[in-house]
């Protein structure tokens, strides 16, 4: 693998930590559990789309990484587009003042999932 994809997939797994960590103190900020799976899919997809020579855009907007990984590998179709592009508040939108509301703790554990999902599936698809 190459050492820019492997640091991708190193910062994406040390964010899916600290979401777990955040998620088991059963804070009430749980947009920062999000906020953290959030960044978990973005290094994730980074890192594919580095070790395939893509290029990537510096943009936080999930579904737009997908689509470009989509356009590369059709596997990418399996995930849940709708779940993932659905993270992309969490990136810039969350972290300030806003009227959106404060995810629920079960929407919470689906994104924390989600996220493990998307690395399982990005590291089956690259070689360490």
């Amino acid at each position: 693998m190459k050492k820019q994809a492997a640091e991708w997939l190193a910062k994406a797994e040390g964010d899916i930590a600290a979401a777990e960590a955040l998620f088991r103190l059963g804070l009430p900020h749980r947009e920062i559990v999000c906020f953290h799976c959030q960044q978990a899919v973005e290094k994730y997809l980074k890192a594919y789309m580095d070790e395939n020579a893509i290029p990537i855009p510096h943009i936080h907007d999930l579904d737009s990484l997908l689509t470009l990984c989509i356009e590369h590998n059709n596997d990418f179709s399996a995930l849940d587009r709708y779940q993932i592009a659905s993270l992309t508040d969490f990136a810039v939108e969350y972290r300030y003042p806003t009227s959106l509301a404060t995810p629920e703790e079960d929407e919470t554990k689906k994104f924390v999932a989600l996220a493990k999902e998307v690395g399982a599936f990005i590291s089956e698809r690259l070689s360490r």
